[in-house]
């Protein structure tokens, strides 16, 4: 009813499918989840509202379905389209952005290219300090994905900050 009441166009509307796609990608149907994302991001292209947050988040959605089913250089592609989307929009200092660096790095990692990783990772702690503190909760996630490379690489005296992300 969404799409009759506001058009299949509305940023709106196009919100309500980027959800749809999350809720299919959790419920495992990533064909579905990518058909959706797909779908949300010809509108985008087609009404002219390329490189809005909404184009970003979209771009990062699909990307997300993309890295789930192993098509790692395009998912890279579509983050890296996100992550220069969010940066001119938002500047290099938002949560958008450390996402975005959160998200590269967990490409590189599952590619085995822990040196990019872990540089992605470090960005993304660091915006996430700087804009939340150094006790958030909300830093575990980029913390956990660093230890994660640390023990790939069994490597755990090299970083500064090793022992504490390895103590959670």
């Amino acid at each position: 009813h969404l799409e009759r009441a506001l058009g299949p166009e509305h940023p709106w509307y196009l919100r309500s499918l980027a959800t749809l796609a999350n809720l299919r990608q959790d419920a495992g149907d990533l064909q579905e989840a990518e058909r959706i994302d797909r779908d949300a991001l010809i509108a985008i292209e087609k009404t002219g509202q390329t490189g809005t947050l909404l184009h970003a988040a979209l771009l990062s959605n699909l990307a997300d379905v993309l890295r789930a089913t192993n098509r790692y250089a395009d998912a890279k592609s579509l983050f890296e389209q996100s992550l220069a989307i969010g940066e001119s929009i938002l500047g290099s200092d938002s949560l958008f952005v450390a996402t975005a660096f959160h998200n590269l790095g967990i490409i590189a990692r599952e590619r085995k290219d822990y040196v990019t990783a872990l540089a992605s990772y470090d960005r993304a702690l660091s915006i996430r300090r700087r804009l939340l503190g150094p006790d958030h909760p909300s830093l575990a996630g980029v913390l956990t994905s660093l230890a994660n490379v640390y023990r790939a690489t069994r490597d755990y005296q090299s970083h500064p900050g090793s022992v504490a992300v390895l103590a959670l």
